[in-house]
C-alpha cells in the first residue's frame, strides 16, 4: 500500500501520520473556535447556550484525549469519545428544533429530573442516617 503522507488519509494511512493529522486539526479548532466564558444572565434567557458550551469543550477536549491515548497505543479507548460526541450532536439538534419557551422548560426538568436521581440514588446508597448527617431532612427525602 502507498505510504502518502502529504495527501488525503485513507485506511492504508500509517497510524501515526493519521494521529498527526488530528493534532493538526486540534490545533486548528483551537484557533478558529474560541469557547469563551457565558455571561449567566445571558445562559438564564437561552439555556441552550450552556449545553453549547459544554459540548465544544468536550469536544475539543475529547480530541486531545484521542491523540494522546493514540500516542500510547491506547487509540481503542478514545472510541467511547465518539458516543458521547454523537449524542451531543442529537440532542443539541433536538433542542435546537424547539422554540425557546419549550427549550428552557425541557432543560429545567431534565435538570430537576437528574438531581433527583442522583439524591435518591444517593440514599439508596449509603441509608437515611447518612443522608441526615449530610443534613438531608427525612421530610426532604420523601
Amino acid at each position: 500500500m502507498p505510504e502518502d503522507t502529504d495527501g488525503p488519509i485513507h485506511r492504508w494511512t500509517p497510524l501515526d501520520v493519521r494521529i498527526e493529522a488530528v493534532e493538526r486539526f486540534a490545533d486548528c479548532t483551537e484557533h478558529v473556535l474560541t469557547v469563551g466564558d457565558l455571561q449567566w444572565a445571558d445562559v438564564e434567557k437561552d439555556y441552550r447556550l450552556l449545553a453549547v458550551n459544554n459540548s465544544l469543550r468536550r469536544q475539543q477536549e475529547s480530541i486531545r484525549a484521542a491523540v494522546l491515548l493514540s500516542r500510547h497505543d491506547l487509540g481503542h479507548l478514545a472510541v467511547a469519545f465518539v458516543c458521547a460526541a454523537l449524542e451531543d450532536v442529537m440532542y443539541l439538534g433536538f433542542f435546537a428544533s424547539l422554540d425557546l419557551e419549550e427549550s428552557q422548560e425541557l432543560f429545567v426538568s431534565m435538570g430537576n429530573f437528574d438531581s433527583l436521581r442522583a439524591l435518591l440514588a444517593q440514599r439508596n446508597y449509603v441509608g437515611d442516617k447518612e443522608m441526615a448527617r449530610l443534613w438531608y431532612p427525612k421530610y426532604f427525602l420523601e
